[in-house]
């Protein structure tokens, strides 16, 4: 907001740091922006590509010479915005992100318990910091050990009552194909004799008796 020109207001808002601050503490979607963008001439809503630092979307500055607005009255404006959704966002902290209410939920709270108690499972990351995260991820995912080093009673009951249905299902399904397949070539085999006794008793009908013929 201490920007002296439109120049300076859109590089502000560009600036990585600045932006995802902003993203991060006013806007819980983007809805609230789109509106904005919506109903003032000197900016618009951007999408970004995925890979972009300042996120999915950020807002653009298109003030022109025929855009007759005071830069002053436009930074009120966004300052307007951004504490309106801060206040939104207090609003919805205050009911559903306080400790009463984070207690209250305890199937949450176990969750979270069960997460944090094998400390060896739990790293930390600052959304600011997008390729810091990435670098992060990516070395956790080299560590991995996707096979477990052991296996509860319970799991082994299950993985063996899968085998189980599995090898059940198999025979089954083979059974099942052998009768189709059988079936499908008897009716096709009718269906050529019949196709073929047609024909023969239309092109040599003294070799079939009337009574056959009506039988056919």
């Amino acid at each position: 907001l201490k920007s002296k020109t439109w120049e300076e207001f859109d590089e502000a808002l560009h600036v990585p740091k600045n932006w995802l601050s902003l993203r991060g503490i006013c806007f819980f979607s983007h809805d609230a922006l789109n509106q904005f963008g919506l109903k003032h001439a000197w900016c618009s809503t951007e999408p970004l590509d995925h890979e972009s630092e300042l996120g999915r979307q950020t807002i653009q500055i298109v003030h022109t010479e025929t855009v007759h607005v005071n830069l002053q009255e436009a930074q009120q404006d966004f300052k307007t915005l951004c504490e309106a959704e801060i206040n939104a966002s207090e609003a919805f902290d205050a009911g559903y992100k306080t400790e009463e209410a984070f207690m209250a939920k305890r199937d949450i709270w176990l969750a979270v318990y069960e997460l944090l108690k094998d400390t060896k499972n739990v790293h930390s990351a600052s959304l600011l910091d997008l390729s810091g995260c990435e670098k992060k991820l990516f070395s956790l995912a080299q560590n991995i050990d996707r096979l477990p080093q052991d296996n509860t009673l319970n799991s082994l009951v299950l993985i063996r009552r899968a085998w189980t249905l599995v090898d059940l299902f198999g025979s089954t399904a083979t059974v099942y194909k052998w009768v189709s397949k059988i079936s499908y070539l008897f009716g096709l085999m009718l269906g050529l004799m019949v196709i073929a006794a047609s024909t023969v008793s239309y092109i040599m009908p003294d070799l079939v008796s009337g009574t056959s013929e009506q039988f056919l």
